[in-house]
């Protein structure tokens, strides 16, 4: 027939504009589908984000903005302290690191922001937080909560460079390792970083995780500047579907992963950046609690 060239190209064209699905190696665990669909602004069953499994331990981190809102007018609250906790205990992360912390500012009430977060969740959280700058009159830095029934064996802070001070809290649990940590701005700082948190990895015979704020991507230009030495260790096992409210394809938050020659000791199971949340059956969007979403992988250890 005639018209049978036209109607194949016609198919052809429309099957070429359908959504593509990723069929290449995958950089971490499947997704999770608590964060598809739902009835956005109404009473929903999803966003919910249940742990897959009872054994799973959720492994988390999140950028706090210091507890200010992402409203466009920032300002320093319990309300917004009491909202970035609730969505830690609504996730129950079993270990979060958590970035931008203060703790003794004078112009912020001398507050210890990261133990208000604990007591806010009502989780039996030990608190480690390491102080890496000099701020009004107290200390601003990174912290980590980790639920204690996950047997904490030690826990310790390490210096880092950067054009203002950083540091690297390491926790190590029976199971395996959690390094939480802020990057710095500077190239060469994240650099050097890298260098040195590779070489703490590798100062233990069990799994490490890197979880944090890297204010790096792999998707910069030339691999970033940190990932192209954090990946001669660590690989990405997180989410990287845009971790920045307004900027959805840059992702600067991760959970990275070194098997410490182990690679059989980790059950990877889901993993999801999460940009709306089921509180009590009310989804809520994110992007005003912070000005950056939580990220999370749940894992189970063998």
């Amino acid at each position: 027939m005639r018209n049978s060239g036209k109607i194949i190209f016609a198919v052809m064209l429309l099957v070429s504009m359908l959504p593509l699905t990723s069929c290449g190696k995958s950089e971490a665990p499947g997704l999770s589908s608590g964060g598809v669909g739902g009835n956005e602004g109404g009473t929903s069953e999803e966003y919910k984000y249940p742990k897959p499994s009872q054994s799973a331990i959720r492994l988390m981190t999140y950028n706090s903005y210091y507890c200010r809102g992402n409203t466009g007018t920032p300002a320093v609250s319990q309300t917004n302290t009491e909202n970035f906790a609730r969505v830690i205990k609504t996730l129950d992360a079993d270990i979060v690191a958590i970035q931008e912390l203060d703790k003794g500012a004078l112009n912020r009430n001398k507050r210890d922001l990261l133990q208000e977060i604990a007591d806010a969740t009502g989780i039996d959280y030990q608190v480690v937080f390491a102080p890496a700058a000099d701020y009004m009159g107290g200390k601003i830095g990174p912290g980590v909560l980790v639920k204690r029934s996950l047997g904490v064996k030690s826990t310790k802070t390490v210096e880092l460079p950067g054009d203002e001070g950083r540091m690297l809290v390491v926790v190590e649990t029976e199971g395996f390792v959690f390094l939480g940590t802020h990057l710095d701005q500077n190239d060469e700082a994240r650099r050097q970083s890298a260098t040195i948190i590779n070489d703490v990895s590798n100062g233990y015979r069990k799994p490490v995780f890197l979880a944090g704020d890297l204010n790096d991507s792999h998707r910069w230009s030339g691999g970033g500047a940190a990932f192209p030495v954090l990946t001669n260790e660590f690989a990405i096992k997180s989410s990287t579907e845009g971790t920045l409210p307004g900027q959805p394809n840059e992702t600067i938050d991760y959970i990275l992963f070194d098997d410490n020659g182990q690679p059989s000791a980790v059950n990877f199971l889901e993993t999801g950046v999460v940009k709306k949340l089921n509180f009590n059956g009310k989804v809520e969007d994110l992007d005003t609690v912070s000005d950056h979403f939580p990220v999370y992988l749940d894992i189970e250890l063998k």
